[in-house]
Order: structure tokens, then C-alpha cells, then sequence
């Protein structure tokens, strides 16, 4: 069966994450559960705007910058595998029956909520509402946050300029 883009999902991936992070004795902060290891208290650690509201829950750019992070590693945090190796691999990835979701030379493809871009690597986006962006290069455990007002332009030359 062909998966289509959908942000259902979220909320999946939200309890699942939560679950994950609570199975490996790591902290939810107020309801944020896509942070994996310690999470940040968004009134202690603020951005220049502040905490940043959405699908996840209230976060801030340490935030994000864990989840990055994490999926740098292939959902594996200081030693422990909070996901599994095979679901990130598949949620980065497109099967040939898929083909249609597959990143061109120029525009991005699809996995599981996750953007793929296109290149020779294995590389991929989570892209959030107002600018919010986590670029990850597995290969190179590079990662890259921005949260700010939206410009897409500047953001995709920076990431292309650092791989």
C-alpha cells in the first residue's frame, strides 16, 4: 500500500515519541513530547520570540535542536536506541513501489513526516509552520534549526552551502 503525505500523523507521532521517551526514563516538559533527553522548560530557555507553539507542543530552538539531533543518530540518544534503527531508515527513505514520492534534482520527496532532499546522501527536513525548520545529514550527524518568520530562500542556500 502507497503512503500519502498526512498530518494525522502527528498526533501519532506525538504519543509515540512520548512513549519512547518516557520508556527510557527521559522528561516531557509541559506536554512537549517530541524531546527526547532532558527537555527544556520553555519559560527557563526562550528564543529571541519566545517559546514557539505547535503540533509538538510548546518548544524552543534547544529543543528542536535535540529532536535533530536524535534523528542524526537514528533515534539514538547517549547510548540507548529510543527508535528503532529500521523505522528511521524507513521513514527516510522511499521503497520503488513509492517512486512518485522520491526527492527530484530539485524539489523534495516524502517519507514518514519527514521532507527528503534531494542529493546523493540520505538527507531530510522536518518543515513546521513560520520558518520552523530541522535539516538532518545522518551521515555527517550534521543538523541545522532555524525558527524564525519564513524565508525559505535563505534557509535552503544555508543548508546547501554547509553539505
Amino acid at each position: 500500500m502507497a503512503r500519502k503525505p498526512s498530518n494525522s500523523g502527528l498526533i501519532t507521532r506525538r504519543a509515540a515519541l512520548a512513549g519512547a521517551a518516557a520508556a527510557a526514563g527521559y522528561g516531557v516538559a509541559r506536554g512537549n513530547a517530541a524531546t527526547a533527553g532532558p527537555a527544556s522548560d520553555p519559560a527557563a530557555a526562550k528564543n529571541g520570540a519566545g517559546p514557539v507553539f505547535s503540533a509538538t507542543g510548546p518548544a524552543v530552538l534547544r529543543d528542536y535542536a535535540r529532536i535533530g539531533r536524535l534523528l542524526a543518530h537514528d533515534g539514538a540518544w547517549q547510548g540507548k536506541q529510543i527508535i528503532p534503527v529500521q523505522w528511521m531508515i524507513e521513514a527516510t527513505t522511499v521503497r520503488p513501489s513509492d517512486a512518485y514520492l522520491l526527492p527530484g534534482k530539485t524539489n523534495t520527496g516524502y517519507g514518514y513526516l519527514l521532507w527528503l532532499l534531494p542529493g546523493d546522501r540520505r538527507q531530510f527536513a522536518m518543515i513546521g509552520n513560520f520558518g520552523q525548520y530541522i535539516f538532518v545529514d545522518p551521515a555527517f550527524r550534521l543538523v541545522m534549526v532555524q525558527t524564525a518568520l519564513e524565508n525559505h530562500d535563505e534557509v535552503w542556500r544555508l543548508w546547501a552551502a554547509l553539505v
